[in-house]
């Protein structure tokens, strides 16, 4: 049999800059602090899965990217701030441990994803194309968990940390303002012959039936959306 090394997606992008900012901020190679020696933490330093309700998951690890790659006994680890020396380094230990399990395989065939392999991405743009022309894909919306600091979506095996958050949904509850006249940052103009409403994100939006009051912050700015 053949066998395909999957590089595709975030996480080797992920560890790859995690490495390269431990590298920044403590130098190459690093000297970490002394409490960051020990590097697996009991607690998740943020609760992600606080929404979820799902328990079980395992608390995100601490753990150096610099101190996971030196126990593996990777050399020059510094070069792996580049997701590419990812995959010109674990393929070949994958082959490695492959054979050590005396698995059947033709690595003669063998091959990589991602565009650093020419043919199987003509491939993949080949057979997406196709597709998208005889109408079979198309473009759609959805939610997602986006990142910012990546500029696209970043989804559950993707992240260095956070698996198992999911899009969280919120019901938005209108409650009308009775005398908007006392709302004394509003000009006057804006709140002629119209009505003012509050939306209050919940979790929980069979409770408000028995809800008596409704609590604001001083310390957030509000605005106001004409719809």
């Amino acid at each position: 049999w053949p066998f395909g090394f999957h590089g595709t997606g975030m996480p080797i992008v992920a560890c790859a800059k995690k490495l390269l900012e431990e590298t920044s901020k403590y130098g190459n190679p690093p000297t970490f602090p002394l409490d960051d020696q020990n590097n697996l933490s009991s607690e998740p330093s943020t609760n992600e899965s606080r929404f979820t309700g799902n328990r079980g998951k395992k608390a995100p690890s601490s753990k150096k990217q610099w101190s996971i790659l030196e126990e593996m006994g990777c050399e020059d680890i510094a070069a792996f701030t580049k997701p590419e020396h990812w995959l010109e380094v674990f393929p070949r230990k994958a082959i490695g441990d492959l054979k050590s399990f005396g698995c059947r395989i033709d690595f003669r065939r063998s091959f990589i994803t991602t565009d650093l392999n020419p043919f199987y991405d003509s491939f993949i743009k080949w057979q997406f194309n196709i597709l998208k022309r005889e109408g079979h894909i198309f473009y759609g919306r959805r939610f997602t968990i986006f990142s910012p600091k990546d500029d696209q979506p970043c989804q559950d095996h993707d992240r260095s940390v956070g698996e198992g958050v999911a899009v969280q949904e919120y019901t938005i509850i209108k409650m009308e303002v009775c005398d908007a006249r006392k709302l004394s940052e509003v000009p006057g103009d804006l709140l002629a012959e119209k009505k003012i409403f509050l939306a209050a994100a919940t979790l929980r939006p069979e409770t408000m039936y028995g809800q008596t009051n409704c609590w604001v912050s001083l310390d957030i700015l509000y605005q106001a959306y004409e719809v």
